[in-house]
């Protein structure tokens, strides 16, 4: 079972007959592969209303994804049940609201307060006070064009109302992003060309070496922390950031050669980036995208394998390859071997059990990624298999159980198991108390969901 991503660019690739293979391959492997989509294919697709490809390519989009969004929640991702269709429906598009001046703004929020709430009078007030700009940033182009059209003695309005022109600007203007990327260039902040050929796992480091050669003594992430000026951020902000500023110091920059290009298409890309790190694989065409991607996973210790549609082939077919009789025994005489102990406890004095934690080269049924090793004083064994996330995620879609449990089903039979339907219902609602078993010659398997986790973990129990 894979949690798969598709940028963009490869969704609406699979249209076409020279991608014929992929496609397939996605769409008859859904028992083992997931796929999932966010906002940032809204984003994508949106670009496209009102042409004939919309229609083929949101079908494309549902065909691929059913019903599986990955959407922010008050600064956190989880998984949501929605189609593309109904996500699509009631999609707002808040760069919109860059346009209006900030007086209509606060006007807007004061016509949806609660009569009485005196909020937005103490918001003017503390914006009628005076914004001290020392004289020397006013020579400075950079800082004129970042904050455009500042009278003499700026409050702290007409600061805000300054940053809100420059957004516009950069969201709205086609070329603005570029002209703006190109004067930080020409004001030293650019990587030499050779940073092309960058291992994109040292790219971080290197560009923290690079700032420093500029007299900046603080690392990339440093640098990145001082550009929000201690206001509060999620996890997506810093994200999308630091992806931003590998684009504008030119690590594998996005040429953005549409004339309709802005700042959203680098944002955008840096949505995808981060969305799928809550999956296991990232299938994208963009290289400039992998590039930068590869370098802030391993940055940040994401394990998200990003791929090109050609690897994405291989990998698919070897994920989807039927299991062979004695597979069971195979994986576990070749897995549980010495280089793959991750944590290893000795017993103890007030312990009758030892035991050893196992991280898998390949999970396990597809599944799986660890094993605990139980030994017990009595001569007994347990291997607990769970599965443990190396990305961002932390939760699994209601089909994800679903399909945990209809793979080790599949591979250990249902002859036995009375109402499984029943009980796979109660699986994904998160019962803790249903079971599935099998019994063998020395011993018993079976599958029950962690009482914290609430994801199913399989058991075997031996002499």
């Amino acid at each position: 079972m894979k949690r798969i991503y598709l940028d963009w660019g490869v969704v609406s690739y699979l249209k076409k007959d020279e991608y014929a293979e992929l496609r397939n391959l996605l769409l008859s492997n859904k028992d083992r592969l997931f796929l999932v989509y966010s906002p940032a294919h809204l984003e994508d697709l949106m670009k496209s209303k009102g042409d004939p490809q919309f229609d083929n390519d949101i079908r494309m989009l549902s065909n691929l994804v059913e019903d599986h969004l990955l959407d922010i929640n008050k600064g956190i991702v989880s998984p949501y049940r929605v189609t593309p269709e109904d996500f699509c429906r009631n999609y707002v598009d808040n760069s919109s609201y860059l346009s209006n001046n900030f007086d209509l703004l606060l006007s807007t929020i004061e016509a949806a307060s609660i009569p009485g709430d005196n909020t937005i009078n103490q918001i003017r007030e503390n914006l009628n006070v005076a914004f001290h700009i020392p004289q020397e940033f006013r020579s400075n182009e950079l800082f004129v064009r970042t904050l455009p059209n500042l009278p003499e003695s700026p409050t702290v309005k007409d600061v805000v109302e300054s940053v809100r022109q420059f957004m516009c600007e950069m969201v709205l203007n086609p070329g603005s992003y570029k002209k703006h990327r190109a004067l930080i260039h020409e004001k030293g902040l650019k990587l030499d060309s050779n940073a092309g050929n960058w291992n994109d796992d040292e790219a971080v480091d290197k560009i923290t070496s690079f700032l420093k050669s500029k007299g900046i003594e603080q690392s990339f992430d440093d640098f990145l922390m001082m550009n929000f000026y201690g206001k509060k951020f999620s996890a997506n902000e810093f994200f999308t950031a630091a992806y931003c500023l590998l684009d504008i110091l030119g690590f594998h920059s996005d040429k953005l050669p549409k004339d309709t290009n802005t700042v959203r298409s680098v944002t955008t890309d840096a949505k995808h980036a981060y969305f799928a790190g809550f999956c296991d694989w990232f299938i994208s065409t963009d290289k400039s995208l992998c590039h930068k991607t590869k370098a802030l996973y391993s940055h940040y210790g994401v394990s998200t394998r990003v791929m090109t549609p050609v690897e994405a082939i291989s990998a698919i077919q070897e994920e989807t390859l039927p299991y062979e009789q004695n597979y069971v025994r195979f994986f576990i005489e070749n897995e549980l071997v010495k280089n793959h102990i991750v944590e290893c406890h000795n017993k103890e004095s007030d312990s009758d059990t030892d035991f050893v934690i196992y991280k898998f080269s390949h999970r396990f049924l597809g599944i799986y990624s660890h094993c605990i090793y139980y030994r017990y004083s009595d001569g007994s064994n347990m291997l607990q298999f769970k599965l443990a996330f190396e990305n961002y995620s932390r939760f699994l879609f209601y089909d994800e159980v679903g399909m945990m449990i209809d793979s080790i089903t599949d591979y250990f039979g249902l002859q036995g198991i009375s109402d499984y339907n029943l009980s796979r219902q109660r699986f994904i609602k998160g019962d803790t108390d249903v079971t599935i078993s099998w019994r063998f010659d020395n011993g018993f398997i079976y599958v029950k969901n962690d009482e914290e986790m609430l994801r199913p973990e399989l058991f075997f129990v031996f002499k």
